[in-house]
């Protein structure tokens, strides 16, 4: 399982992105350890074949239009370098003109003579002040930041799939609590209202029961509408309304701190190379504007031929092989301005890079907190199911010794039901903690996760139209 690693910036070049990106492997065999713990428990799946975690992130890698949008983008950014590498490429013109002269000489009729040329134009250019040059280096660092984009775009869109896989699981859960809970409450009511009918009780358990009865009810029915919201939502992502979803084993192999779980973001998180490689086109961008004050060289070439009629000789042809050298030498301050906002716009790009190593580091540690957090409060939980469960049963069996009333029995029921809906919810929270802090360390993606799909290589498409030097159409 390969984790995608990144180069750091600065190194970017034609042989690095013809090549998937990788970042530097100092935690490699960490992160990939880690994710393989993530989800092995994820593809165990039982034998009637229902929907796994792997499924429902495979389905939607291949198929979210927020994802397809964002390859359709990286792949319009890659024609910027070929454009860029237009610099150092020769254009091409040719002229023809047809024409018929009329010359009236007083005579009795007129002469008409005929007249064509035709030239072929080269112009190559040499030396561009270095503007070429930099403007390669500036979009492939752009190609490179459109990467790591499209890795964030990647990320959330599988994070938004696992949340919603597990908000499914859980309002489902939920809905069967309050579906188990209205018939024990209507087993109860028929036992209340037989119990009433030898006077054992009064009437006021049967009202008590009854209610009870009947906001249960209200309970089920607002967790059917609940579930069907979580379910379009998953909709929404995945492509396809969940079917029956498997509950995800506990996650294990996590990072055994904060302190590995900042380094390895620091590393691997795909916003803070964007805002990297960001700050080094903005470097690029200060050389291709300081260009426009230098030198250029260029060599040009003329073929044409000309027919005329009325010339002596009747026909032309010359031909112009030269070296043009031009030198600016003022214009106008504007270029001196877009120096001094190119510097400024790289600077503002370095503030940007510590503001989203901030941000990342702010990310890991609230993630990092809610996960400990929610893993926590799932095992007091569990406790707290294991407790009114045991209370409920002893309630029950005091009830038929006459030391209870209905109504201690019924709020029992009630407590039992509310602690295996929020342990429900726990377990839900711990999940979705895990999967956000998976994805603040840059470890969401489907490579990373070795989801059984065709993987998109953005190095592909770079390659066809890197050197494209014809043609107009686009796949």
């Amino acid at each position: 399982m390969l984790f995608p690693l990144q180069k750091s910036p600065g190194t970017n070049s034609k042989s690095t992105l013809a090549k998937p990106i990788r970042r530097r492997p100092l935690f490699l065999t960490t992160l990939s350890s880690l994710i393989a713990a993530i989800l092995v428990p994820l593809v165990c799946t039982s034998a009637s074949q229902a929907e796994t975690l792997e499924e429902a992130l495979a389905a939607a890698y291949g198929t979210n239009p927020t994802l397809l949008a964002q390859r359709a983008s990286l792949r319009a950014t890659n024609e910027n370098v070929s454009q860029a590498l237009a610099g150092w490429r020769p254009t091409v013109s040719s002229s023809l003109t047809v024409g018929h002269k009329r010359v009236h000489t007083g005579t009795v009729s007129d002469i008409s003579l005929g007249q064509r040329s035709y030239s072929l134009s080269l112009s190559q250019p040499l030396y561009r002040g270095g503007r070429t040059v930099a403007s390669t280096a500036q979009t492939e660092s752009f190609v490179q930041a459109g990467r790591a984009q499209l890795a964030v775009v990647e990320q959330n869109v599988l994070l938004s799939v696992a949340t919603r896989y597990m908000t499914v699981l859980r309002d489902q859960a939920v809905l069967d609590l309050n579906q188990h809970n209205v018939e024990v409450l209507r087993k109860q009511l028929e036992a209340t209202r037989d119990r009433f009918e030898v006077g054992e009780i009064t009437r006021t358990d049967v009202a008590q029961a009854e209610a009870r009865l009947s906001g249960a009810i209200s309970q089920r029915v607002q967790a059917l509408g609940n579930l069907k919201v979580t379910q379009a939502a998953y909709a929404s992502v995945v492509g396809k309304m969940p079917g029956k979803l498997v509950k995800p084993a506990a996650l294990t192999g996590m990072p055994g701190g904060e302190p590995m779980a900042q380094e390895l973001s620091l590393e691997n998180n795909p916003s803070l190379q964007v805002s990297q490689f960001s700050e080094e086109a903005s470097m690029h961008d200060i050389d291709a504007t300081r260009g426009q004050m230098l030198p250029t060289v260029a060599l040009s070439s003329d073929v044409s031929h000309a027919s005329d009629a009325s010339a002596r000789g009747g026909r032309t042809t010359s031909a112009f092989l030269g070296v043009t050298v031009s030198v600016p030498l003022y214009q106008a301050g504007g270029v001196y301005s877009q120096l001094r906002q190119s510097r400024l716009l790289n600077s503002q790009a370095r503030i940007e890079v510590e503001e989203t190593r901030r941000s990342v580091q702010q990310q890991v540690t609230q993630a990092w907190e809610r996960w400990t957090t929610a893993s926590a409060a799932k095992e007091a939980r569990k406790d707290q199911v294991r407790a009114s469960s045991i209370a409920l049963e002893g309630v029950r069996q005091e009830l038929a010794v006459g030391s209870r009333t209905t109504l201690d029995v019924l709020d029992s029921e009630q407590e039992s039901l509310d602690a295996r809906v929020a342990l429900a919810s726990a377990e839900t929270d711990e999940a979705i903690a895990s999967f956000d802090l998976v994805a603040a360390m840059g470890g969401l993606t489907a490579e990373a996760l070795g989801l059984n799909v065709a993987l998109y290589d953005p190095a592909v498409d770079y390659s066809k139209v890197r050197d494209k030097w014809f043609g107009a159409d686009v796949e």
